[in-house]
């Protein structure tokens, strides 16, 4: 399952597909020089590939809507499918369980940008982020693989990032970013039992029998990308189980628009920084082979926090890029480390 939310079924010894895939034409701008088709499986996507209504102050230049063609003039494109969580498989049905995530997302590059890098240089001429406001949301979702096709899925308001463990019984075992380890009718998707760990369930779970019992392990920790709650805790699951459920994790921060925030982890900002920053800002914030502007760190830390939720001038926002705990995070290693002269 890749990004785009299409599902590749291929025989795992040839490689070769057992159930078609189509080149099909994607539209095109010159300038970029990109394929002129995509390999397309027949078959449905694991989540909406299309955009209903375009969020406010944009319009819909193409009826494709994830190879979407832009250049200086900013497009709206769509995001999500499958990433590093993996998936799980029932033999018996023959169905796929995928968790994957759906957003909005913002493209533009910048033409003049045209200095080549050092060898061995990151270069990213282009830039992309996601309309304010719109948060990403999460789809699970049940695909037959004899015909690759949508059994059912649901929607959940927070982003789906965890992996997944299907039993013969017809449980589907799966956390959430939130805390929660939870258990759904693997034949409707119908929530069946929920408990409170303490933090993100991004881990796929493990299901095993052992002395004629069987028994259900999961890690809760949190997961970076995914933006949950840090913990470290291992759970064992039994119908014999004793242990009841702890509080639920608090997030630190409410909003990236006001109040009083805790302050971020350093470390984590800097690794943000360096993924997510550092093509357009440059290694010391002066700017970057990706034209951006010198950096100049206000005083409060929740006026950073803003500029990188919201964005500035020709920086998109980050808002739907990255949760709350990283936008805190990499505004932190900015205030703290980064540019702390400019204080």
């Amino acid at each position: 399952v890749n990004k785009n939310g299409w599902v590749y079924i291929l025989d795992r010894i040839t490689g070769k597909p057992l159930i078609g895939i189509d080149e099909r034409p994607v539209p095109q701008d010159h300038r970029q020089a990109t394929a002129a088709t995509q390999p397309i499986p027949i078959g449905d996507p694991v989540s909406p590939l299309t955009i209903d209504v375009p969020p406010e102050g944009y319009t819909l230049t193409h009826e494709e809507h994830v190879y979407v063609p832009f250049w200086t003039e900013r497009v709206v494109g769509k995001r999500g499918g499958a990433n590093w969580p993996p998936s799980s498989y029932a033999p018996l049905t023959q169905t796929l369980y995928v968790c994957a995530s759906e957003r909005l997302a913002l493209y533009e590059t910048n033409p003049d940008a045209t200095e080549m890098p050092e060898a061995g240089e990151r270069y990213m001429e282009g830039r992309f982020g996601a309309p304010p406001s719109l948060p990403t949301t999460g789809i699970l979702a049940a695909m037959d693989m004899n015909t690759n096709r949508v059994l059912w899925n649901q929607r959940w308001a927070d982003r789906c990032y965890s992996g997944s463990a299907v039993t013969a019984g017809g449980l589907l075992f799966i956390g959430r970013s939130d805390g929660r380890f939870m258990a759904f009718d693997a034949a409707n998707g119908m929530p069946l039992w929920e408990f409170q760990t303490g933090a993100g369930v991004n881990a796929p779970p493990s299901v095993f029998e052992h002395d004629g019992q069987q028994y259900v392990a999961v890690y809760s920790a949190g997961n970076l990308f995914a933006g949950s709650a840090r913990g470290d805790s291992v759970w064992l699951f039994s119908l014999n189980g004793t242990l009841g459920p702890v509080n639920a994790p608090v997030p630190a921060v409410s909003n990236g628009r006001g109040g009083r925030g805790a302050v971020g982890n350093v470390d984590t900002g800097r690794m943000l920084y360096t993924q997510a920053c550092l093509p357009c800002h440059g290694v010391d914030g002066q700017g970057g082979h990706g034209a951006g502007a010198a950096i100049m760190v206000p005083q409060d830390l929740m006026a950073v926090m803003q500029v990188v939720t919201e964005g500035a001038n020709e920086m998109p926002p980050f808002d739907g890029q990255m949760t709350i705990e990283q936008i805190r995070d990499v505004s932190t290693y900015l205030v703290e480390e980064l540019l702390p002269s400019e204080l």
